[in-house]
């Protein structure tokens, strides 16, 4: 008998934990033993988890494998990112993915930012991704011209093969836009 719509729902809800300790945890080369351990499942689980997360996303592991990292006659390494051409500390090369992916998002929102702020529109706070404005009542529709504008100045100016986005939301109160 077929799967029903619920029946799949439940299993893949069950599958939603272990699936995000795993992506997270993989990110910093996880050992099966560990994810078994920390992530509460089966050695076995763990091992597919794994594989499955390589599986789909080899590329992580060819980018930092590609990244120009230097290290300085201290032994302090140093990668450089492709998007910003800034050098990050590196203490550990199994960090190198994180640096970068990091570091680029920061990069693109301060970009983003730097764009907004020479439109006029000033942020009131920041928390990683996300922006906060405080508004008069009736600038929404001005305000987000002005955020949509700024990312394109970003993505004209990187160039990256996909295309930055934002997703902006207006509200009284914190609860409202999150």
């Amino acid at each position: 008998m077929p799967e029903t719509d619920e029946q799949r729902f439940k299993r893949l809800d069950a599958m939603r934990g272990p699936a995000k300790v795993t992506n997270y945890s993989a990110l910093y080369n996880v050992g099966v033993a560990s994810l078994s351990r920390n992530g509460g499942m089966p050695m076995k689980e763990a091992e597919a988890f794994l594989k499955a997360f390589w599986d789909m996303n080899w590329s992580i592991k060819q980018v930092a494998k590609e990244a120009y990292v230097r290290t300085l006659k201290d032994g302090s390494m140093w990668v450089k990112n492709p998007v910003s051409g800034f050098f990050y500390s590196l203490r550990n090369d199994r960090d190198t993915w994180s640096t970068l992916n990091q570091g680029t998002g920061v990069f693109i929102v301060d970009s983003w930012i730097m764009h907004m702020r020479r439109k006029g529109v000033h942020p009131q706070g920041q928390i990683h991704d996300e922006v906060f404005f405080v508004l008069p009542e009736g600038n929404e529709k001005e305000t987000l011209q002005v955020l949509e504008d700024s990312i394109v100045k970003v993505n004209q100016t990187l160039k990256l093969n996909v295309e930055i986005a934002v997703d902006v939301k207006f509200g009284e109160n914190y609860a409202q836009v999150h």
